[in-house]
C-alpha cells in the first residue's frame, strides 16, 4: 500500500489528501506487540508514517470498585497497574490519545511550541506542493522540446523524404497511458541487461508466467522484484498468487520496446529529438527505420537488433547499408543488444558486406574495429 500512495499528505487546513495512515490498537500485557510493530513501521515502511494509536480495547475489569468523577469519566486510580493488567500501557495510550486530540485543536490547549511546529509543517507541505508544480512544468517544457518530432521530420524532408508512420504505442510492452513517472522508471530499469532479458521471457509466456519462468538470466529474488515493480506500475497483471500476465496482449516482439528505449535515450541523455519505428514512403529498401534522431542538427540512424548475434543474417546487414545509402545520415549505428561476442558473427558479416561494396582499385577496404571496450547497454559493431 505504501508503495502505491506513499506517506500521508495533508493540506493547509490539516485535512488528509492522500497517503497511508496506520492504525494500531494497544492491548493489555503486550499482546499487540506494539514495540515491534512500531519498529517494523519505522524500518520497513517509513519513518514519516502517521500512526493512530487506538485505546478502544477497554475491559471493564472490577469497574464497580472504582469511583468516577462528577462528569462520569474514570479517575486516575482506574489506570493504576494494581487495578488493570499492565495498566501502564493503558496510561500511555490514554496520554498519546490526549496529545493527538490536542494537536488537532488549532487554538485550544496547545503550547506555543506545538503551534510553531504545526505552522512549520504546513509551510513544508506548501513548499512540497510548489515543488510538485514546478516539476510538472519542467516535464511539460521537456516534452515540448524533446517530444516534438518536427526537427527530425524537417531534416528528412530536406532529403526528399516524408514520414508516413512513426512512434506506434500499441506495440510497446507497457500501456502508454501509464503516468509519466512510471514511464521514466521503466526507462531506467531498461538500462539493466538482465531486466531486458526478463522482458523477453515475459513476452514468450505473456498469457501466464511465474517467477520461476524468468530465472534463466537472474536469481529468483531479482525476478520477483522485477515482477512486483511492474505489477505496481500496472505493466503486468497478477493472474493468481504466484502468476502474472502482461497488461498488453498480444505482444509479438521485444523489438518496438527496445527501439522506444533507444529513442528515449537520445531524448533524455542527449537532449535530441528522436523517432522510432519510422516508415518512409518510396524507398527501394522498404523505408522502415528503427530509430532516427536529430543530434546537434545532424541526422543519426540506428538499426536496432534485439535478437542475439547468431540470429542476424547477411541480408539484414545488406539492408542496413542500403538504408544508409538512401538516407545519407551523418551517423549510422547498428545497435546489437547483447553481451555475447560479436567478432565471430557480426564482424564477419560487416567485413563481407564491405568487401562486396568496395572498389578494390580505387577505394581501401575499411576494417571493422572495436570502438567501445565495455558497455552495459550494448555491443556495437562499427567501421571507420
Amino acid at each position: 500500500m505504501h508503495r502505491q500512495v506513499g506517506d500521508l499528505k495533508i493540506d493547509s487546513r490539516g485535512i488528509a489528501e492522500r497517503g497511508l495512515l496506520i492504525r494500531h490498537l494497544v492491548m493489555p500485557s503486550g499482546v499487540a506487540s506494539s514495540e515491534s510493530v512500531l519498529k517494523f513501521i519505522a524500518e520497513e515502511i517509513s519513518v514519516d508514517s502517521y500512526v493512530n494509536i487506538m485505546q478502544q480495547y477497554r475491559p471493564e475489569y472490577e469497574a464497580d470498585q472504582h469511583r468516577r468523577s462528577t462528569d462520569g469519566s474514570p479517575t486516575r486510580s482506574m489506570w493504576k497497574p494494581s487495578s488493570w493488567p499492565n495498566g501502564s500501557i493503558f496510561t500511555a495510550a490514554s496520554n498519546l490519545d490526549r496529545v493527538v486530540q490536542e494537536t488537532r485543536d488549532p487554538v485550544g490547549t496547545r503550547s506555543t511550541q506545538s503551534i510553531k511546529l504545526h505552522k512549520l509543517l504546513l509551510e513544508i507541505e506548501s513548499l512540497k506542493r510548489q515543488l510538485r508544480c514546478l516539476s510538472r512544468e519542467i516535464e511539460s517544457i521537456k516534452a515540448v522540446l524533446f517530444e516534438d518530432p518536427s526537427p527530425v521530420e524537417k531534416v528528412l524532408k530536406m532529403r526528399g523524404m516524408e514520414v508516413f508512420q512513426k512512434n506506434p504505442t500499441d506495440q510497446l510492452f507497457f500501456p502508454f497511458d501509464i503516468p509519466a513517472v512510471y514511464r521514466t522508471k521503466f526507462y531506467e530499469m531498461l538500462k539493466k541487461y538482465s531486466f531486458r532479458l526478463v522482458l523477453r521471457d515475459m513476452i514468450k509466456r505473456q498469457d501466464r508466467f511465474h517467477v520461476q519462468d524468468l530465472t534463466h538470466y537472474c536469481t529468483p529474488k531479482v525476478a520477483r522484484k522485477y515482477c512486483e515493480l511492474l505489477s505496481d506500475m500496472g505493466i503486468i497483471v497478477r493472474n493468481g498468487r504466484e502468476s502474472f500476465r502482461t497488461a498488453i496482449s498480444p505482444l509479438y516482439s521485444f523489438g518496438p520496446t527496445l527501439e522506444w528505449f533507444v529513442a528515449e535515450m537520445f531524448k533524455r541523455a542527449f537532449a535530441s529529438p528522436a523517432l522510432y519505428c519510422v516508415t518512409v514512403k518510396g524507398t527501394p529498401s522498404g523505408g522502415d527505420y528503427d530509430v532516427i534522431a536529430s543530434w546537434n542538427r545532424r541526422l543519426v540512424y540506428v538499426e536496432v537488433k534485439s535478437s542475439p548475434p547468431k540470429g542476424v543474417e547477411q541480408s539484414e546487414v545488406t539492408t542496413f547499408f542500403s538504408r544508409i545509402e538512401e538516407l545519407q545520415p551523418d551517423v549510422a549505428i547498428l545497435f546489437e543488444d547483447t553481451q555475447l561476442r560479436m567478432k565471430d558473427k557480426l564482424v564477419v558479416l560487416f567485413e563481407e558486406e564491405l568487401k562486396k561494396r568496395s572498389d578494390e582499385e580505387s577505394a581501401p577496404l575499411y576494417a571493422v574495429e572495436r570502438l567501445v571496450m565495455k558497455s552495459s547497454i550494448s555491443g556495437i559493431a562499427s567501421f571507420s
